[in-house]
């Protein structure tokens, strides 16, 4: 039963995948940490200059220090 199980959950998370992937018409592209060819990493320079390239997203990690200030890491 657990099989059988495992087997109908793999199906279906690939024919999610599928019906997903077909009606994607563009790929998006994400900035770790910004744009590192000429800037520092995790810097509103990387940032910017992430936008500037016309990048979709931006992903970076926040964290919060123990006097409660935020830093990008």
């Amino acid at each position: 039963m657990r099989y059988i199980s495992i087997v109908i959950l793999s199906l279906i998370q690939l024919l999610t995948t599928l019906v997903f992937a077909e009606n994607t018409k563009k790929v998006e592209i994400f900035a770790h940490h910004g744009v590192l060819e000429d800037v520092p990493e995790n810097t509103f320079a990387a940032l910017k200059r992430a936008v500037e390239l016309g990048i979709d997203g931006i992903e970076i990690d926040i964290r919060q220090t123990k006097d409660n200030q935020l830093i990008l890491m």
